[in-house]
């Protein structure tokens, strides 16, 4: 990966969606389940060392449809926000476009 990589600037772009995959109920109802803890911490672990990136940008759909739900919405984010040893209070507020004069 380093030919590819190196002097580059590189983006991880990653949409924590693809921790959940589709399932079926009994009553044949289409459920989201997400895959086993330890499987998500390893594939976000391996994402983090792979490469040092320079940015990260993080995709979530808390609708049924795509994880699960909130539940599983937020339970994955913890994991993320954990393995890759992020503190949101740290953050800032973006939620709001700032206006300067």
């Amino acid at each position: 990966m380093n030919s590819y990589t190196e002097g580059h600037s590189l983006i991880l772009d990653l949409d924590l969606d693809f921790f959940a995959f589709q399932s079926e109920t009994e009553s044949g109802h289409t459920c989201y389940i997400l895959k086993d803890t330890e499987e998500i911490r390893r594939d976000l672990r391996s994402l983090r060392t792979m490469y040092s990136w320079d940015t990260i940008t993080v995709a979530l759909s808390p609708q049924d449809w795509y994880i699960g739900g909130p539940d599983n919405a937020e339970y994955v984010l913890k994991l993320f926000l954990e393995e890759f040893q992020v503190d949101l209070t740290q953050g800032r507020d973006w939620s709001v476009l700032e206006e300067k004069l």
